[in-house]
């Protein structure tokens, strides 16, 4: 399994080549994402970028929501088939970030 390159992650508008590129602290290019849209606007890739860009802190957030969700249940009984039931989703989320298993 590799890792992938710690955050935080930045995406920047080049407005030269049309495109928002990913930074690391570094300002290593990790990826870059073209718009497609009318002139003068973005499209969909300012959001794809922001997204891609935010991966991961949302890593580090959904790890911190599991750990709440295990130490709350206690407390839920009556919702726990429910509550095991996202702690087990969140489980194959981060298994397929981290590379251990193959995407759905």
């Amino acid at each position: 399994m590799s890792n992938f390159t710690p955050g935080p992650w930045e995406a920047r508008w080049e407005k030269k080549g049309k495109r928002y590129r990913i930074f690391n602290r570094h300002l290593l290019c990790l990826g870059e994402v073209y718009y497609i849209g009318e002139e003068g606007r973005h499209g969909d890739g300012e959001a794809n970028a922001r997204l891609i860009a935010a991966a991961p802190e949302m890593k580090d957030r959904l790890k911190e929501a599991k750990e709440c969700l295990i130490y709350l249940t206690p407390w839920w009984e009556d919702d726990l088939e429910r509550i095991e039931g996202v702690i087990d989703s969140i489980n194959a989320l981060l298994r397929r970030i981290e590379g251990k298993e193959a995407p759905k």
